[in-house]
């Protein structure tokens, strides 16, 4: 992936106040590379992922979201097929002041309150299959817990 910044070795006018000299300098780090002073045009890339540092997302097999992006930086299949999320409601009353559900198992997932993911560590806390919520939900909220199989 590039990016090519253009037409700026002259100076560019900009609502700073004048144009950007051409020892203005654009450094990068990695993942990014490329730069340099800008008495030239320069190119800008990206490295790829793939899994021993940053970088950018390759680039999958259309839209096949049977895939996942693996450590090492491959699409890959999980094992035993594709992914597939299981919807449940968590036991426990909703009542403005419990803040402690239960799901049926031990699975990685996403909880969604009132149509708005939840962010474990934030919103709540999951150990094995209890549920915490930082805050109670109110009376005539919805929640699901969405795992993944």
């Amino acid at each position: 992936m590039a990016l090519r910044v253009i037409g700026i070795g002259g100076g560019v006018s900009g609502s700073g106040g004048g144009p950007v000299p051409a020892s203005r300098r654009i450094d990068t780090v990695a993942p990014l590379r490329g730069g340099g002073d800008l008495s030239a045009n320069r190119t800008l890339t990206i490295d790829t992922f793939v899994g021993t540092g940053p970088g950018a997302v390759p680039g999958g097999s259309g839209n096949d979201s049977t895939k996942f992006l693996n450590g090492s930086g491959a699409w890959a299949t999980p094992a035993g097929g594709a992914l597939a999320l299981q919807p449940e409601t968590p036991a426990g009353t909703i009542d403005s002041s419990n803040v402690t559900f239960t799901i049926a198992a031990d699975r990685m997932g996403m909880l969604v309150l009132n149509h708005v993911v939840q962010i474990e560590g934030i919103d709540f806390t999951r150990v094995t299959t209890t549920i915490t919520y930082a805050v109670a939900p109110d009376t005539n909220d919805v929640h699901r817990y969405f795992s993944v199989h």
